[in-house]
């Protein structure tokens, strides 16, 4: 396994993201877990924070009922 990617922290005078209110749901920590494994095993490679990330699918999954 490598390094996580520098991805993984919090970016410095970071504006508050339009995702905070899916952090610390079941479905972010379910995503974030995924996602951490996924660039821990080279399947991906992070370009952005993973808050966007994270916080885009919950978003999605919102959206579609998927989670409420």
């Amino acid at each position: 396994m490598r390094d996580p990617s520098p991805y993984w922290s919090e970016p410095e005078n970071a504006p508050v993201h339009p995702y905070k209110i899916y952090e610390g749901t079941p479905a972010w920590e379910s995503l974030k877990k995924a996602l951490m494994d996924l660039d821990q095993n080279q399947d991906i490679d992070l370009t952005e924070w993973h808050q966007y990330i994270i916080g885009y699918l919950c978003k999605q999954l919102e959206q579609d009922n998927v989670i409420k």
